[in-house]
């Protein structure tokens, strides 16, 4: 629980921590907060790596007139490493604060008050044929290339910059993975009961909030109890009275069936999450069905007595 309060805080949903996501039949959180909630779902798990594909799309409410994916330069500056890709080639790979030095010294300075950010997609983006190549020993020296020599030119010095590091950077790689392997496997998961206790309490909390799960159709079995219970009310005990009572119980029991349908579209949400969870690895599939199973057995007992 210390992580699970230590993320909530970190990603800024400590005021809606107790407010539904929201679906189908209610309102709940912003998009931006949604996202979020996807995100620390993510690091709850403490991933070694975590691959994010623009995760600042989706965070701009519908007044928001343009939005850009370009990060600012304060943005910019939480950055702790940075990969630059271009044509397939890899520019640069490193600490995004040393990549300044980097262009400066293969001839490609970053102009002032411009954001770093801009000035790198610039200068390895093939959209723009010329960029301005300014070489160190002539300050004074400029001459506009092709983007895609400029390209070349980071790419080789890329390369020689590295080459000389790169058998220490795979030891060290090799053994930060031999000890996370150990971690991992001294760091077992959470057990099977555990498992089917949270997914059990999960989806009971699910089913009592989804109006459109158990609770509409209990109201509808209600309301009809009341009717039936109205038409075949002292239907006496005669021979005829016998074919009204299989009447009643056929009525009863086609009704019970068509009305289990009602809860396909709150089961297939559920579905959805199950779907996203299970790949990451959090739970199995038994696990989910035995939880679901165990939640509804009391909405199902309360059907049946209804």
């Amino acid at each position: 629980m210390e992580i699970v309060e230590s993320v909530i805080t970190e990603m800024g949903l400590g005021d809606c921590k107790h407010t539904v996501v929201g679906g189908w039949f209610s309102c709940g959180l912003s998009g931006g907060e949604k996202r979020r909630v996807s995100i620390a779902l993510e690091i709850l798990t403490q991933p070694s790596l975590l691959f994010m594909d623009e995760p600042t799309s989706g965070l701009d409410s519908a007044s928001v007139i343009m939005s850009i994916h370009q990060p600012s330069s304060e943005v910019f500056e939480q950055f702790d490493n940075l990969c630059l890709l271009s044509q397939g080639a890899l520019v640069y790979f490193g600490v995004a604060m040393e990549a300044s030095m980097f262009f400066d010294s293969a001839g490609f300075p970053c102009p002032l008050r411009r954001n770093p950010s801009d000035h790198y997609l610039r200068v390895i983006n093939s959209d723009f044929d010329n960029v301005q190549n300014k070489f160190k020993e002539d300050i004074e020296t400029q001459e506009i290339v092709p983007a895609s020599e400029a390209i070349k030119v980071l790419t080789n010095a890329f390369q020689n910059l590295h080459l000389r590091s790169l058998h220490t950077k795979v030891d060290i790689l090799c053994v930060t993975k031999v000890n996370l392997l150990n971690s991992l496997m001294n760091d077992p998961d959470a057990g099977v009961l555990h498992q089917l206790s949270t997914l059990t309490r999960r989806s009971f909390i699910i089913m009592t909030r989804d109006i459109g799960y158990y609770r509409l159709r209990i109201f509808v079995y209600f309301m009809l109890s009341i009717v039936i219970g109205s038409i075949y009310f002292n239907v006496g005990t005669k021979y005829n009275s016998i074919a009204a009572r299989i009447g009643c119980m056929a009525f009863i029991g086609k009704f019970l069936t068509f009305m289990s349908i009602g809860g396909f579209p709150s089961f297939i949400e559920e579905i959805k999450v199950f779907n996203h969870e299970k790949q990451n690895g959090y739970y199995g599939l038994i696990v989910f069905t035995l939880s679901n199973t165990l939640s509804s057995i009391p909405y199902i007992l309360h059907i049946s007595l209804i």
